[in-house]
């Protein structure tokens, strides 16, 4: 899709949509498939986790990556967006550690 003047247009919101409808859902699926395999748990494990947690991660996931999925493409100048985006990522990734662990440690007790 081509570069906009302004953000507030059509084009930015379908590159938002297209981010994170297609490629979000399908990355964090992969994810999952892959530490499932990791951990041994084999196709089986992956297709649990993502039927257990896909869902959720992807609603957090909206909640954090469609504004600065918005941002980066309507305001951010393109030599800047893959910093942005790594910055965000990389909080969300800190997030996602301590959810697991969080989750990990109260099944312990």
């Amino acid at each position: 899709l081509p570069a906009t003047a302004s953000p507030w247009t059509a084009v930015t919101l379908e590159k938002v949509a297209l981010d994170q409808g297609l490629q979000a859902p399908a990355f964090t699926a992969l994810v999952f498939f892959f530490f499932a395999a990791l951990e041994g748990a084999g196709l089986r494990g992956g297709v649990a986790a993502c039927e257990r947690d896909l869902g959720p991660t992807i609603l957090k996931n909206w909640l954090v990556f469609v504004p600065a999925t918005f941002i980066n493409l309507g305001f951010v100048p393109l030599e800047l967006r893959v910093l942005f985006i790594n910055v965000v990522f990389f909080f969300w990734v800190i997030f996602l550690s301590l959810l697991i662990n969080n989750d990990e440690a109260s099944k312990q007790v």
